[in-house]
């Protein structure tokens, strides 16, 4: 197993900051914590070990654009600024669970990353007749895009990668790269999550996934 290089994203006062550290084949993670970003070495070491958990080669097909990076957002007439979700968590709080929970839906196919999204962390998942945008970021909402057509694909069969790159190149590819507000524009779906603490979060998350 190689080392593998981590680079950290953060925006501070209007500027955007970055530092790259390393987790070695022993496990151990090398580098210097920023003051920026305010967190414990292993605090961040325990965030990169549930992202390598949730994220799996098999089941992600990397891309090179960047999914729902930051742009021009314009909070929607009775929102709380810009956070999407105010529940009184801070933004940068992660919720695993998020990212958990569309894998295990059963009409999943696959899903897709940018590789040089850095820890802004959206993906994408991929089902028949639509693609969601989830990020596991707290104050960030999650968006459907449904699919002029359904995917060609077998029922309780994974779809072999090559098709994945055919879909990924001719219905994923004109969403990455856009902002929220861009895919907004092209006809997106924009869904705030339930509250955190609500003991249906799953069932009314998976209302929202079927329907």
């Amino acid at each position: 197993m190689a080392n593998l290089n981590i680079t950290i994203f953060s925006l501070v006062e209007g500027k955007e900051l970055h530092e790259t550290l390393t987790l070695n084949k022993r496990g151990e993670l090398s580098g210097r914590i920023p003051r920026w970003l305010q967190v414990s070495k292993d605090d961040l070491y325990d965030e990169v070990l549930k992202i390598g958990e949730t994220v799996s080669r098999n089941v992600f097909e990397p891309v090179e654009d960047d999914i729902l990076p930051e742009g021009e957002w314009i909070a929607e007439k009775g929102g709380q600024g810009t956070s999407e979700q105010p529940d009184g968590r801070s933004k940068g709080e992660t919720d695993p669970k998020r990212l958990q929970f569309m894998q295990r839906q059963p009409k999943f196919l696959f899903g897709v990353r940018g590789m040089n999204s850095g820890f802004r962390r959206y993906y994408g998942f991929v089902f028949p007749d639509k693609i969601i945008f989830e990020n596991d970021q707290i104050a960030n909402a999650v968006y459907f895009v449904r699919w002029e057509e359904p995917l060609p694909c077998e029922p309780d069969r994974a779809m072999p990668r090559a098709i994945r790159r055919k879909v990924i190149v001719e219905n994923i590819k004109p969403f990455l790269g856009l902002s929220k507000k861009e895919i907004l524009e092209k006809g997106a779906a924009r869904v705030i999550h339930p509250p955190n603490e609500d003991k249906l979060w799953e069932e009314k998350m998976s209302q929202l996934v079927t329907g």
